[in-house]
This record gives structure tokens, sequence and C-alpha cells, in this order.
């Protein structure tokens, strides 16, 4: 039985995280979380899927190069700046996995790393290597929340999930959080979500059932030449509606509609079986 539980990233045991502003975005609230830390007390086994974008920010690049041995401590993210597109992006993707290593005694090979927000602008650098020194001396078994709220963008509430179930007779624990609000989709394109478990498991078991679980709900069907119905799966009303703005600004060239006729649905899963649309858009 799989039973819902409070911890997020720090429910499985042996996880600390953290989240702190650091003013990535100098006119961004002070208020706002921004930089994100989450440490494993032992080296994990750790596996990952990627955007299937042809352009990649510099941080993909970085954690596929450190995770390829299928081993990590930890993950260090921040919002507000993507570090895609833009001068000297690589070299600061490397930078912040250093910055957590010298500040948690690791090295960086050990991080992953991953970046949101603006694109085309370098992130400022400085800040993050003034703020991973105090985002490391805020971990803490309590501090999921706080790392979901600091890898928010256009997010309007932060997502954050923990469940304990028993396997093998064992019980154990897998908690997440994640960002992403709009443009999730196509190919997790804005989607970052970290998971953590205490689940005994290798990493070539655990990059397949990554692979096997990634984009299974939402689904797009085409009635005709130019009919479409796009399900967006446990998506707020909220989302469905600026997915479908953008479909809208898509397939609008020289103000003229391009002929094309779809409908945006938003549909909750019960966790008891059965699902209800909530909300429908149509362009």
């Amino acid at each position: 039985m799989i039973k819902e539980i409070a911890g997020g990233v720090c429910a499985a045991q042996g996880f600390r995280a953290a989240g702190i502003h650091c003013g990535i975005q100098t006119d961004g609230s002070p208020e706002k979380n921004d930089l994100a830390l989450i440490l494993s007390e032992r080296e994990c086994s750790a596996a990952a899927v990627y955007t299937l974008n042809r352009v990649k920010a510099a941080p993909i690049y970085v954690t596929m190069d450190h995770l390829e041995k299928g081993v990590a401590w930890g993950i260090v993210a921040n919002s507000g700046n993507a570090n895609a597109c833009c001068p000297m992006s690589h070299e600061n993707a490397e930078a912040m996995c250093l910055f957590a290593a010298q500040a948690t005694g690791r090295e960086a090979e050990d991080f992953a790393v991953a970046s949101s927000g603006i694109i085309g602008q370098t992130i400022n650098i400085q800040a993050v290597q003034t703020g991973v020194p105090k985002a490391a001396a805020a971990l803490s078994r309590e501090g999921s929340g706080g790392a979901a709220t600091a890898i928010m963008t256009t997010d309007s509430v932060p997502k954050e999930v923990a469940v304990s179930l028993t396997l093998g007779g064992k019980e154990v624990k897998i908690g997440a959080i994640a960002k992403g609000s709009g443009m999730i989709h196509p190919n997790m394109g804005t989607l970052l979500a970290f998971i953590t478990t205490d689940c005994a498991i290798t990493p070539g078991v655990l990059e397949e059932a990554i692979r096997d679980s990634v984009r299974h709900s939402d689904a797009i069907s085409r009635y005709g030449k130019g009919q479409y119905l796009v399900l967006l799966m446990n998506t707020t009303r909220e989302s469905c509606g600026v997915i479908q703005k953008r479909i809208n600004c898509r397939f609008l060239i020289g103000r003229q509609r391009t002929g094309i006729q779809y409908y945006v649905n938003s549909v909750i899963c019960h966790p008891h079986g059965g699902s209800a649309i909530v909300d429908k858009g149509r362009g």
C-alpha cells in the first residue's frame, strides 16, 4: 500500500535540503528563495532523463557528464536565470558544482546542477558563490519546502510530495520536488524534478524505472487534418489556460489563424480510480 507522507525530498532516510535567497536577480523579491541544495549523507545511485529539445542548457550537459558513472551525492539548483544560450554558461554550471563541493566537503563531480529562469542572460555567479555556503549551513531534514520554493519560476504553488510503501518486507520512502507550469510540454521544456529514495536500487534499474515513468500521462490526439485534443493529466486549471494561450501564439501567423482547431482539457486523476475533466479550452 502506498501512503502519502510529509517531508518531500527529505522524507527518505539520509537526505537533507535547503532553499535560500541569494539574489540571482538583482531586481527579484528578497523574500523569494532562488537557490536550492539537496545533499545525501552517502554516495547514491543516480539516474536522470533530460529534455529531448535539440537546444539544451549547459547545466544539462554538465549533469550528463557528472552522472555518467551512475552515482552522485547531491544537487544544486537555482531559479531566476536558466544559464542557457549565454556567455560562460558551461563554465558557470561547473562552477556551481564546485561551490557546492567546497561547501560540503565533496568533489564537483559529485553534484548534478540545474537552472531555470530567464534565457540568454549570464547568470549572477557571484551571488551563487556567496549563497551556496549559506545553503549548506541551512541544510536540514526539514528543508524540502524551502528547496521546492527555490526552484519555482512561474509556478503558482510549490510542488512537493513524498510517499512510503513496503518492498521486500521493508518500508521505503520516495520524495520529490518539482517545478514547471505551462511549458512542461513539449519534451519537458522547463520541467525540473528531483526525486530521492532510501530504496536499495542499482543505477541501471533506477534509470530504467525513471525512463519508463516519464511523460506517460499527458496525451495529444489528432482527429483530423487540423484538429487536436490535448489532455493534461493532473494539471491545474491555471496551467491549462497558460498552455492554451501559448498554443494560440504559436499558431497565430500574420495575425491570421492557421486553420488549426484544438481543445485543451485538464484531467484530475483520483487516487482511488477514475478521473474528471475540471477545465477545458478551445482554440
